[in-house]
């Protein structure tokens, strides 16, 4: 969604947030990894 420095900058500016960098995703994080995502946000809310 967003480049490593800026995604690194927004995850430091939300206390619950993860910084995940995956090579093999680039930007297309959301939307392979979409299920995976939800379900973490779902288990910590």
């Amino acid at each position: 969604m967003h480049s490593p420095d800026h995604g690194l900058t927004l995850a430091r500016r939300l206390r619950a947030a993860s910084h995940v960098i995956d090579p093999d995703c680039g930007s297309a994080l959301l939307w392979t990894r979409s299920r995976e995502i939800l379900a973490a946000l779902l288990a910590d809310g």
